[in-house]
């Protein structure tokens, strides 16, 4: 639904709840002199009261203590604990979001392959914790869906050095995680740090490209130089400078229009190799926002 904003919502008309209230009943006025007159009859009054809900979420904790820390981690260890999201308001939720990101950066991060994974299960019932304090287990007694698997950050994403010829993509889902269709989603693209020669010049400024694949890409290069090739359907999103970036592109008949719809798509950036001393010691951030809005609404 930013690289580093990965945002997809459905936002129904919610705020638009208030009306005014005038009068319900009616009463004619008896006119006239002498025989004449009028009778009359009222509906019983309609009370009508409006109290506006509360929206809240918590985690609490479930067992043993979160956030978590440890140490000594060898390849082929896992950590796994057990939280509890609550709808603690007075409100039905559209959708959640949930989202990873890392504090402090380093090849365990940044290594979408050999770097740390993560997953993100929940169970139609509670947990049955098992194995050990220092080591608890988890079993599902009923059933068990997968909310989120893969690597634990690839956004945002951060290279130095960059030269004239250089390239950087990244590979994100863009993910229908509510439970209504969307009537479109689109794709803004923004600079969000001081302008510079990257950012205004159009011709050998940054360039920026987003593509999408019928299915999910193949990930080849290396873990520090990813590269991506479709074996599906492969179709252009977005291409241009990023001097141009900044009004939303409608994304065409993207899967994330409906619910539980996934967009697997690539994003490159990239320096022309027309760029000259100028653009040397510079620097740019770039946001990449996608924006979901509802379908029309109907008579329900």
């Amino acid at each position: 639904m930013s690289t580093n904003a990965r945002k997809i919502t459905g936002n129904a008309n919610a705020r638009k709840v208030v009306g005014s209230l005038a009068i319900i009943g009616t009463a004619a006025a008896v006119a006239g002199m002498g025989t004449f007159g009028t009778f009359t009859d009222s509906t019983t009054p309609v009370d009508t009261t409006i109290q506006s809900g509360t929206l809240s979420i918590d985690v609490t904790q479930t067992g043993y203590a979160v956030p978590v820390t440890t140490t000594g981690f060898v390849p082929g260890d896992s950590l796994t604990r057990a939280v509890t999201l609550v709808n603690d308001g007075s409100a039905q939720l559209s959708s959640i979001n949930f989202a990873s990101v890392a504090t402090a950066g380093s090849v365990l991060t940044t290594d979408t392959v050999n770097g740390l994974q993560l997953s993100l299960k929940s169970c139609s019932v509670p947990w049955t914790q098992g194995g050990s304090a220092a080591a608890p287990t988890y079993a599902c007694s009923g059933t068990t869906q997968t909310l989120s698997s893969g690597p634990a950050v690839t956004i945002p994403a951060t290279t130095t050095g960059f030269v004239p010829g250089d390239s950087m993509t990244r590979a994100v889902n863009l993910i229908n995680d509510g439970g209504s269709a969307l009537g479109s989603v689109s794709l803004t693209a923004q600079v969000t740090s001081a302008a510079t020669v990257l950012t205004t010049d159009a011709v050998n400024g940054l360039q920026l490209s987003v593509k999408g694949c019928s299915v999910a890409w193949t990930q080849g290069g290396t873990p520090t130089a990813p590269t991506y090739t479709c074996a599906g359907t492969e179709r252009s999103v977005l291409n241009t400078a990023v001097a141009n970036a900044g009004s939303a592109v409608p994304l065409t008949t993207p899967a994330s229009l409906a619910a539980g719809g996934v967009d697997s798509l690539v994003f490159s950036i990239s320096l022309p190799t027309t760029a000259d001393n100028t653009f040397q010691g510079k620097s740019a951030t770039l946001s990449l926002t996608f924006t979901g809005v509802q379908r029309a609404g109907t008579a329900r």
